[in-house]
């Protein structure tokens, strides 16, 4: 048999190079992703975010209305901006009604389009089909992503990632062409995503990242040119630097307003940790990060930060194996840039989430590693691939992806059983580990919502014992005191929680009612006054602000707070007859 018998028909040729082929594969990477996924629409809402978020959220139940879009793009609700999750949550309760199915299934299909996208993106970049698709299953199916799918809170994670995903393809088309009308639309896309999560605020340095590979925009660059990828106009750093600017601008906006609303959400951590800390932690957390992308065991939806801090050894040795690794990622770099652009993809786009402004209690996230992981997966498809040229046969190597592939789907089907229900969740995670104070937590206000009081109270305690600079666990404490009517074990719980982090808004709530309820009404006043300067946008302090002033029938300053509570939750009816009872100064006013 000949050469030329050995080689495809041009039409075969033709038909494997054309686009179709590539949206074919993009369509089916998705509905296998949406089939491993779509058991989320039987799960229930978690108590943990979900409530704040979702179940207890006047606003989000009313619906899609002028008001509610208003308030979307206005409220810092919960120490976040991000309008336009509000506005597809919005849309999910005007179309299917408050419907936890609904929530988890919009999170389902939004993640297998993410995939089926990300491997068109990759293909459009690279020109690298097989490769493109190797990377965008990884993705899809890696258990890490299973928090971001399985936990409706995260809709703003796979929002971000859709528009994120969009602006690197519009960018890829505006490297082809350059011109200031294809720039906005990845201007567009990135304020897009920006106003879904503050994630992506990385992207501009990502973007020169891939100015030096695959796109070879730098005309300086030391790299050889790559014969595999199209060619494109080239320019100089300076010039390529300059052309980000408006995204830096975009992203330093972004960064400043998240961080605002996170200290006045009460989320930029009380435990005072120092610098030294705290970086120490990062680089622990890249450690492990990497060591549950090659092993994904032991997933947690809460990781606690260690109360003493980590290990010296730890340190150092996360250190080590971080510098090895970039070492490596620089000195192949020449011959294997797609090695040291994945590298640095996954170092750079977890930065802002690495806990250097530490927010919350957790010392890392599964859910952090969506877009940072990406960096891995195109790092882990092109090196199978280089690896399949220098072995004698290719099948080995296809058998060892194919099999990662089918061990992802069964690690993330695993992991997705454990989302199905609060309970399921928590306990999974006092599974993993025991000694886990926030698991013990959310246990407890889960079993308390669900009226299981004596096994919320042993919950609670366990979690001040476990965690006692915990300041959520000494509120939920104090709450379920509250509400046992013990008040003077209130006042303490929640005296403690203000003393732990006195920025904490839900503390000073709780303290004002139970001063309140211990006839201490200035000493409540005082505390709800306090928790709406931390909080001016949380309607909830101004509520109680205004019912408890009219109590002490002070109607003038009642009314001023309910009208505040209304300025944030337009339209409300409760407050609005509250309201309106306290000016004429009827009966219960």
């Amino acid at each position: 048999m000949t050469a030329a018998t050995n080689s495809p028909a041009p039409e075969a040729r033709a038909h494997w190079s054309s686009p179709r082929v590539n949206w074919a594969l993009a369509v089916t990477v998705a509905l296998v992703t949406l089939a491993l996924d779509a058991r989320v629409a039987g799960f229930q809402l978690t108590f943990f975010d979900d409530a704040t978020y979702l179940t207890d959220n006047a606003q989000l139940r009313a619906g899609l209305s002028w008001d509610s879009v208003a308030w979307a793009f206005t409220t810092l609700h919960f120490g976040n901006w991000h309008p336009l999750t509000w506005l597809s949550w919005l849309l999910d309760v005007q179309l299917f009604g408050f419907d936890a199915g609904a929530f988890h299934l919009g999170n389902a299909l939004l993640h297998a389009v993410n995939a089926g996208l990300l491997l068109l993106v990759l293909e459009r970049l690279t020109g690298a089909r097989w490769r493109s698709a190797l990377a965008a299953a990884l993705f899809a199916l890696h258990p890490l992503h299973v928090e971001a799918v399985a936990w409706a809170s995260e809709r703003k994670e796979l929002l971000a990632a859709l528009f994120g995903l969009l602006a690197l393809m519009a960018y890829a088309r505006h490297a082809a062409r350059p011109s200031a009308s294809r720039f906005a639309v990845v201007a567009l896309a990135f304020a897009a995503s920006l106003a879904s999560k503050a994630m992506w605020v990385t992207l501009p340095f990502l973007l020169l990242l891939l100015d030096i590979w695959p796109l070879q925009r730098w005309s300086g660059s030391p790299l050889p040119v790559d014969p595999e990828t199209p060619s494109r106009p080239r320019r100089t750093l300076g010039a390529l630097v300059v052309e980000k600017l408006p995204l830096l601008a975009l992203a330093a906006a972004t960064a400043a307003v998240t961080l605002v609303a996170q200290r006045r959400g009460g989320a930029v951590s009380g435990l005072e940790l120092g610098l030294g800390t705290r970086a120490g932690n990062a680089l622990v957390a890249y450690a492990r990060y990497l060591g549950k992308a090659l092993w994904p065991a032991d997933l947690s939806v809460f990781y606690p930060y260690p109360v003493d801090g980590w290990q010296a050894w730890q340190v150092a040795g996360a250190a080590l194996l971080l510098a090895t690794l970039s070492g490596l990622a620089l000195r192949r770099g020449r011959t294997a840039p797609v090695l040291l652009m994945g590298w640095c993809w996954f170092l750079g786009a977890l930065v802002p989430v690495i806990g250097l402004v530490q927010v919350g209690g957790q010392s890392m996230a599964d859910r952090y590693t969506y877009l940072p992981g990406i960096g891995l997966w195109v790092a882990a498809a092109w090196g199978a691939e280089r690896l399949a040229r220098r072995v004698p046969w290719r099948r080995p190597v296809q058998a060892v992806a194919a099999a990662t592939l089918l061990a992802c789907a069964a690690g993330s089907w695993n992991q997705l059983g454990f989302w199905v229900g609060h309970e399921t969740l928590f306990r999974h995670a006092l599974a993993v580990d025991p000694g886990n104070a926030q698991a013990h937590a959310n246990l407890a206000y889960g079993f308390w919502r669900g009226g299981r009081r004596a096994e919320a109270l042993d919950e609670a305690r366990q979690a001040v014992v476990l965690g006692p600079g915990g300041v959520r666990a000494w509120v939920n404490l104090g709450e379920m005191f509250r509400e046992l009517g013990r008040r003077e074990e209130a006042l303490r719980a929640l005296r403690e929680a203000v003393r732990i982090n006195p920025e904490y808004v839900p503390a000073w709530l709780g303290l004002g009612a139970a001063e309140a309820d211990a006839g201490h009404l200035g000493n409540g006043v005082a505390a709800l006054r306090h928790a709406v300067r931390l909080a001016p946008e949380d309607a909830l302090g101004w509520k109680g602000l205004g019912e408890l002033e009219a109590f002490r029938g002070r109607r003038a300053e009642a009314a001023g707070a309910f009208r505040e509570a209304l300025r944030i939750l337009p339209g409300d009816p409760g407050l609005t007859e509250r309201l309106r009872r306290v000016e004429t100064g009827e009966p219960g006013g």
